[in-house]
């Protein structure tokens, strides 16, 4: 994504997802089930208290996953000082939120949103090179 395309977060650079598939003997990766996603942000620490800080607001029922132009779009309202989750440290919040989007092929679109709808659901802490979250079907 070009950084002309970005809104609300200056720090877009720094967020990385990644679409989760199984592994496999399988020479073409498209032909691996995806079963889940990483949203993670390193190099910038408001890129891992965005991604870490998601959860909270999404616990707050504050954040929306959409797909819409051949994008999967992260939608965050925001983490409050008081809201902030302090068992992440400085990546609990608080957040200001905004929106992070990137593009995301149609069929690995729809396959994440069955995942998304099918309400079960996993989600781990990934603190590897950067902070953010796995979220994966159970």
């Amino acid at each position: 994504m070009r950084r002309d395309e970005m809104k609300n977060v200056g720090y877009f650079s720094d967020i990385k997802f990644k679409i989760n598939r199984e592994y496999g003997e399988f020479f073409n990766r498209k032909d691996r089930k995806v079963t889940g996603f990483t949203l993670k942000g390193s190099g910038d620490t408001e890129a891992g208290v965005y991604c870490v800080s998601f959860l909270t607001a999404q616990n707050k029922e504050n954040t929306d996953i959409i797909f819409e132009n051949g994008k999967i779009v992260f939608c965050h309202g925001g983490v409050s000082m008081e809201e902030r989750n302090p068992d992440f440290g400085i990546f609990g919040g608080p957040c200001k939120g905004g929106k992070f989007f990137v593009d995301i092929d149609a069929d690995d679109a729809k396959k994440i949103s069955e995942i998304l709808s099918s309400g079960n659901l996993g989600i781990k802490i990934d603190n590897v090179f950067g902070m953010g979250f796995t979220l994966y079907k159970k």
